[in-house]
């Protein structure tokens, strides 16, 4: 009796013992509950590779995480069922049951451990190996598996099981410097996660848990042995079926190692300068296009190599949306002889004759040119600034056409002259340029032949204005997301810059069939050259040469030259931009039909122009020719080139009613009368016999005539300057000239700001030193002629 009441009595004692331990275990794990923390913050701080995609969704490039490791985010529907299963299978298979802590796991090692004296066995959960990889704690010991455990619980309290076995996937360890499975797959097997089959997912499922150990391109018969393994579990968890267990383990990995994707390398440096915290980046370049541009540029190099030409870039833009198609910065970028990291594509360098169209098209815009407009092509002085043209020659009169077909540097300087340079400046930002940003004095008339910098970028879009109908969207390099959906439509966006109408004739003017570049017409019909509008530029020095061609599609800007600003005499733009400008189109028209070209506005209207003048023609203009314009803004000035004039036999002077004797021998000729610097031109050259010129009118004539009104040459209208720093300003000055037909040596009074300043010969040139700020600048003869201009001083 006495030995049964002892039995009993250490049966209670134990059960209690037991119970005292149970309560004080359940208190101590509700404390530890309650104060270890957990933030589900956590889960959010994800270190991921950057990802680049072309517009369809390809790889461009990658980039490594802040800890120079490979990480792909993505989503569990983006995996393998095969993965999913088989890491269960590997790591957790109550994963699905358990609450975060899998105690029967627990209970097993615990076991284990203790009757083997030493751990042979971990009860870890794929929640508490998140928590682990995401506070990327290495240190195994009780106080952190407690601490693991208890946020393991937490976060499966709060997280859907799936996001956790996502979260695990993604940030687990799979050898080298790869974090997820994603990274993994597409290293190892050159697939994304979504593709893997089942012996394929079984091997990268057991990298995770030895990465070094396991690694299959060092130690392959290693990861097939983890990954038989793994196969086993899932056959006898009821995963896969017999015959699936056996076509895997007879199956020989074939590891397909895929470098890092490296396309488009100095689009993706400017578009990872623009967004370094966006993980993946869907941009609007267009692969196809990316391959046709690089090549061009490249080929071009390649060909000019021996002749000092280093280097070339281009860039493609979609005219209506502003999206960026392609982008070559360089012609290698690996080139370290010849610089190739540098991006030239936003390299601001001289455009040359490139901005020409520019100031043209403002003219149009307003009234002042038409296509059949003339201009003067003769030795000028712009208020001290005397431009050449690239043949060193000069034409004569011209149209406005013909002196954009030639790139004209004379005609450009006088359109800008009247347009202003400060209206030019602001015409460049309208249409996207910031970089020529001074003030208009530091540019001067220069401007127009190419003064300012600009990058190839930039001119891209600028030239995507004329190419828009006016119309300046600005360039994009990705592709928005609008409520979860791609979009790239920006056609409604952006602002008109400049009218249609002017737009239109521009792109008449730029794609005249007459300047078609020597190569299209001895190409023998191998390759198909769409319409485009094209104008060539070449830096003075021939330092820079460049192309920007556009139909209603697309612009493409393309610059050679050399990043050490070397000169080459072969730097022009017709020599090797242009033939690369065509050749680029024609590759992208190889396979897409062409666009139909502009439609004609309603506002732009023919009409038959003299010819000489490019003005409405009189009752003595014998050729006339088509031009186009706009009615209400194009000038309708009567042409006065062409004149009937009677002349005195005896004196050669012109001579009217008023001033013809009665004893004069008159006779009726057929005259040109242009102006007066002009016709000294025509003569000089022999281009025009001085007969043919009207003569001076009789200087006796009682009636003053307009024909013998003084001129002022310089400055001219609407001239800016710009006094130069550190010199004094009274040892800068502008020339003051005045001409005359016929004026032998007539005095000349010139007038400051209606105030008398100087009296001089009329071939005297006077200085004047002026003063900050706007002036008129006026001059008057003997005979009460006079003249007056405009200039601004900064």
């Amino acid at each position: 009796m006495t030995l049964m009441y002892c039995k009993i009595f250490k049966l209670k004692f134990i059960l209690k013992l037991f119970a005292g331990l149970a309560v004080s275990a359940v208190i101590a794990a509700a404390l530890l509950y309650v104060f270890i923390p957990y933030n589900s913050a956590i889960l959010t701080g994800i270190k991921q590779s950057q990802v680049i995609l072309d517009r369809d969704g390809n790889v461009l490039r990658t980039f490594l995480t802040d800890d120079d490791e490979w990480c792909f985010y993505a989503g569990l529907d983006r995996m393998s069922p095969f993965l999913k299963n088989a890491v269960i299978a590997a790591e957790d298979k109550r994963f699905y049951s358990h609450s975060g802590v899998d105690i029967a796991a627990v209970l097993r090692a615990a076991y284990l451990d203790a009757t083997k004296l030493k751990i042979v066995s971990g009860a870890s959960t794929i929640p508490m190996q998140v928590v682990k990889l995401l506070e990327q704690n290495d240190r195994r010991n009780v106080a952190n598996k407690v601490s693991e455990a208890v946020k393991a619980l937490k976060m499966s309290s709060e997280e859907e099981k799936d996001f956790v076995l996502e979260l695990y996937l993604n940030i687990a360890p799979f050898g080298r410097n790869l974090r997820g499975a994603e990274a993994a797959s597409q290293y190892y097997f050159g697939r994304h996660a979504s593709g893997l089959s089942l012996a394929e997912a079984t091997l990268l499922a057991g990298l995770p848990k030895a990465p070094s150990y396991f690694r299959p391109d060092r130690h392959i018969e290693r990861a097939v042995e983890r990954r038989n393994f793994i196969l086993g579990r899932m056959l006898g968890l009821g995963m896969i079926t017999p015959e699936q267990y056996d076509g895997a383990v007879r199956e020989i990995p074939e590891l397909k190692l895929q470098p890092a994707p490296f396309n488009a390398p100095h689009f993706t440096n400017f578009v990872r300068a623009l967004y370094p915290d966006k993980a993946i980046i869907v941009t609007t370049l267009d692969s196809r296009m990316q391959g046709i541009l690089d090549n061009a540029v490249s080929k071009t190099v390649d060909e000019n190599y021996d002749y000092g030409i280093t280097n070339g870039s281009g860039v493609i833009i979609e005219n209506a949306t502003g999206a960026i198609r392609a982008y070559a910065g360089s012609a290698d970028f690996f080139s370290k002889k010849d610089s190739g990291e540098i991006d030239g594509v936003r390299m601001k360098r001289p455009p040359g004759s490139a901005l020409k169209p520019f100031i043209y098209s403002i003219g149009i815009e307003k009234g002042y040119f038409t296509p059949a407009g003339v201009f003067y092509d003769i030795p000028a002085d712009f208020s001290g600034y005397s431009p050449d043209n690239y043949e060193k020659n000069f034409s004569g009169p011209v149209s406005l056409q013909e002196a954009l077909n030639r790139s004209l540097n004379v005609p450009a300087v006088d359109a800008l002259r009247k347009t202003g340079v400060n209206t030019a400046i602001e015409f460049m930002k309208n249409c996207g340029v910031t970089g020529i940003n001074r003030a208009p004095g530091y540019y001067g008339l220069s401007f127009a032949l190419g003064s300012a910098e600009i990058s190839p970028l930039e001119l891209s879009n600028a030239y995507a204005v004329l190419a828009n109908s006016g119309r300046f969207v600005p360039y994009s390099c990705i592709i928005p997301e609008d409520a979860g959906r791609r979009t790239e439509t920006r056609e409604n966006q952006g602002r008109q810059v400049l009218t249609k109408e002017a737009a239109y004739i521009m792109a008449g003017l730029l794609s005249d069939e007459k300047k078609l570049p020597a190569m299209m017409k001895v190409d023998g019909g191998k390759k198909v050259y769409p319409r485009i509008a094209w104008k060539t530029g070449t830096s003075f020095g021939n330092k820079d040469a460049w192309c920007a061609g556009y139909n209603p599609e697309f612009t493409i800007v393309i610059w050679y030259g050399n990043f050490s600003g070397r000169s080459s005499p072969r730097l022009t733009g017709t020599q090797v931009a242009t033939p690369c400008v065509f050749d680029v189109f024609a590759e992208i028209y190889a396979d897409r039909s062409m666009p139909e070209w502009y439609e004609e506005p309603a506002n732009v209207k023919t009409r038959e122009v003299c010819v000489l003048s490019g003005k409405i023609p009189e009752k003595f203009c014998r050729n006339l020719v088509t031009d186009l314009y706009i009615p209400g803004t194009s000038a309708e000035e009567p042409c006065a080139i062409e004149k009937e004039a009677l002349i005195d036999i005896e004196t050669g002077y012109e001579v009217c009613a008023a001033c013809a004797g009665k004893e004069s021998r008159i006779e009726r000729r057929d005259c040109f009368n242009y102006p007066t610097d002009v016709a000294e031109y025509l003569v000089t050259t022999g281009a025009t016999a001085k007969e043919q010129l009207l003569p001076p009118h009789n200087p006796a004539c009682p009636v003053a005539n307009v024909q013998n009104k003084i001129e002022i040459i310089s400055p001219r209208d609407m001239s800016a300057f710009a006094l130069i720093k550190g010199i004094t300003q009274e040892t800068q000055g502008i020339a003051l000239k005045a001409r005359k037909g016929g004026s032998g040596n007539t005095k000349v009074y010139w007038f400051i700001d209606g105030g008398f300043y100087k009296e001089a010969g009329i071939h005297e040139d006077v200085l004047w030193k002026p003063t900050i700020g706007g002036h008129r600048i006026s001059c008057a003869d003997e005979t009460g002629s006079s003249a007056a201009v405009n200039v601004e001083v900064e």
